[in-house]
């Protein structure tokens, strides 16, 4: 799996076993003004996101 650096909302991800799409797609990371790319190993199974913030509702204070 490879991604450019950052939350990126599931945005700029490419999972391929093709080695020039996945070369293509980090040199494309590159080109970006932060320069940075992740190459995550792929893990097959449901994927979950959670943000949670203390100011999120007025009972937590």
């Amino acid at each position: 799996m490879i991604k450019d650096d950052g939350l990126a909302g599931g945005k700029g991800v490419v999972v391929t076993n093709d080695e020039n799409q996945a070369l293509a797609h980090g040199a494309d990371c590159f080109s970006k003004p932060s320069g940075t790319v992740v190459v995550e190993e792929y893990l097959d199974g449901p994927e979950v996101s959670l943000f949670a913030s203390p100011m999120a509702a007025p009972s937590c204070r």
